[in-house]
């Protein structure tokens, strides 16, 4: 993605934004949905790549109330959704790519885990 400032972005600017999305009335839309749709995605991605997976489980709880609206308002067949489709995948892949790494970390960590108490166990029983 060519000219992705988000290497540079705050993670946490606009969190009122996502907040806004549930207010009082979970059916009035922003004035620009879809951009914040894609900022929602892109400071998850943010989080993501900084290990804050807390925060991200927070704004997607916010994304899929926003998803809901855009669904029950008919935006998803609007003539944008379908333009913008593409770069909103193409995030959603990018989240997905990282969200998978991290996991895949995470498990290679408690297998060295794992292997270390199996070690420590061996080690006591020779004792």
């Amino acid at each position: 993605m060519s000219g992705d400032l988000s290497e540079n972005r705050d993670p946490n600017a606009g969190s009122s934004v996502a907040e806004a999305v549930v207010a009082d009335d979970p059916q009035s839309l922003p004035s620009d949905p879809l951009g914040v749709f894609k900022n929602l995605l892109e400071r998850q991605i943010d989080l993501a790549r900084l290990g804050n997976i807390s925060e991200v489980e927070v704004l997607v709880r916010h994304t899929s109330t926003l998803v809901e609206t855009l669904a029950e308002t008919g935006l998803f067949d609007s003539t944008e959704y379908k333009l913008r489709h593409a770069e909103f995948q193409a995030l959603y892949d990018r989240l997905s790519l990282i969200l998978n790494a991290q996991k895949f970390e995470t498990l290679e960590q408690l297998g060295r885990i794992r292997k270390g108490r199996k070690t420590v166990g061996a080690y006591r029983m020779n004792r």
